[in-house]
């Protein structure tokens, strides 16, 4: 475990520079005084750049920028970007600001759709290794239809799915332990915690050792409290389950990256309640439910949905108990939105 440096994680000082637009480019020329660094946290258009040296900048979006993803988040949290920093003040920003000019091409992502708006990408985070899937055991439960979202995220995305759930304190019996066993079968790395306690924490950061992990989740699992135990101290604020609908109150309100010993990086961001993910067709799903690789190609219509067509062996395979009862309904529901 590391200790952070309080002064490294300050809040991001907003700026008028958030309200200014920005005219996104495919290509072009950029300052050969710009510098490159790696964004480790952001809030609206105003980010924070570590430099190669380990400096901190503050940065803003703004003018024009050149960057692949223009139907996409713009910069995210992982994303190697270019700046030039500002060598004076006015009315617009703050003295020292930088500005975004360029981002990098991303070698892996973890998005969705964004809410409300479901043409557009929301990266939640880029170049990351692991998506930490944080849930709890009670005070929320965990819904295994939402992690089965986080792991064809994760797959559309590239990054490696680590399952966790906390407060297995709370829960009597090995209820948890078999109830995730599917996921183990289906080679997904499965780990069972409780933060308060200190129990399961060292496999957890075994696991992602070295490496740049997103932790994601519903609020209230405890993330925070993780990320708290992780660093060694108070960095993140706890919040308790409300006890209006049992769902967590938001204690994180914007993504950042920490620094966690032997060169690996964990990103901390808001809850959320439900995912859409991104980047994925109707007739593709089934691609992405391993639990049917082994039966698909045996179903008499080569593009079946196993839904309805007659002669499915997934739907075979579900009804004599070879795949997962509750996997299946879970391809259903996710398909049903699609």
């Amino acid at each position: 475990m590391a200790k952070q440096d309080a002064a490294k994680i300050r809040p991001i000082r907003k700026t008028k520079t958030s309200n200014r637009r920005t005219l996104v480019k495919n290509s072009g020329d950029i300052s050969p005084k710009a510098r490159r660094g790696r964004v480790i946290a952001s809030v609206g258009t105003n980010y924070l750049i570590r430099d190669s040296s380990g400096q901190i900048v503050e940065s803003y979006l703004g003018g024009t920028i050149i960057t692949p993803y223009k139907d996409s988040t713009i910069v995210a949290v992982g994303d190697y970007v270019w700046y030039l920093e500002d060598s004076y003040s006015d009315v617009n920003h703050d003295a020292g600001a930088a500005r975004i000019l360029k981002v990098d091409l991303r070698r892996s992502k973890f998005s969705r759709k964004t809410a409300h708006y479901n043409t557009k990408e929301q990266v939640m985070a880029s170049n990351i290794d692991n998506v930490i899937i944080f849930s709890s055991a009670l005070d929320p439960v965990y819904n295994k239809k939402l992690i089965d979202r986080y792991l064809v995220s994760c797959e559309i995305g590239e990054v490696n799915p680590v399952i966790c759930v906390n407060k297995i304190d709370l829960v009597p019996g090995d209820y948890v332990n078999q109830d995730l066993d599917i996921y183990r079968e289906l080679g997904y790395e499965v780990h069972l915690l409780s933060v308060s306690e200190s129990i399961g924490l060292d496999s957890v950061l075994e696991s992602i050792s070295g490496e740049v992990s997103l932790l994601s989740g519903p609020s209230g699992a405890g993330k925070s409290s993780f990320i708290n135990h992780v660093l060694g101290g108070d960095f993140q604020d706890v919040g308790a389950v409300s006890e209006r609908n049992g769902k967590g109150q938001h204690t994180t309100s914007f993504s950042r990256m920490f620094e966690i010993g032997d060169g690996g990086y964990i990103i901390d961001s808001p809850g959320i309640r439900e995912l859409a993910v991104w980047g994925i067709e109707e007739g593709e799903l089934q691609l992405y439910y391993h639990d049917f690789d082994d039966y698909s190609g045996n179903c008499k219509y080569p593009l079946c949905s196993h839904v309805h067509e007659p002669g499915c062996a997934v739907v075979e395979a579900v009804e004599n108990n070879e795949v997962d009862l509750e996997r299946y309904t879970s391809y259903l529901s996710f398909l049903d939105t699609l």
